[in-house]
């Protein structure tokens, strides 16, 4: 999820790229995402939140489509129910012990797991770990190359 703000930005910078006034340059758009998940940083509200007095380009040119069928867990209803009870508690809702187990009967050793397959971890540590490990099993000559960042300030005339 990004912010209204950065949503502007992409407008604003694409109608600069293509040259034109119209919305996002012209350019088609599709945006892709879960109001389930995590919120934008900071204090920016979600895009689909309305605010009087911002920009909203979610709702002047997007029309939400919501995904009804489930399809990665068609085989098992029950985890499918239990995968949509824990996206709508709250954070201090227990979970019922049917549901600790169903979750239990899930984990997976990832040692287990083939490399090329969806590998989901609590930390970007254990993410990082994984990566690395995956890639130098793939590629023998890796060369990691240090990026320079920096933010470009424009001058006040």
């Amino acid at each position: 999820m990004i912010s209204k703000a950065l949503f502007a930005y992409v407008n604003w910078r694409l109608q600069q790229i293509k040259g034109s006034k119209k919305p996002f340059g012209g350019m088609s758009v599709l945006a892709v995402g879960d109001f389930y998940q995590v919120p934008p940083l900071g204090k920016s509200k979600p895009l689909c939140v309305f605010e009087e007095d911002t920009d909203d380009f979610w709702k002047d040119y997007f029309q939400m489509i919501t995904l009804t069928e489930i399809m990665r867990q068609r085989d098992d209803v029950a985890f499918a129910e239990l995968l949509n009870r824990i996206r709508v508690k709250q954070k201090m809702d227990p979970l019922s012990n049917d549901d600790k187990a169903l979750l239990d009967q899930a984990l997976t050793d990832p040692s287990r797991c083939p490399n090329d397959v969806l590998h989901i971890f609590a930390t970007n540590k254990e993410v990082h770990k994984h990566n690395a490990e995956t890639v130098s099993v793939l590629h023998a000559n890796v060369t990691n190359i240090d990026a320079d960042d920096y933010k470009k300030t424009l001058k006040q005339e």
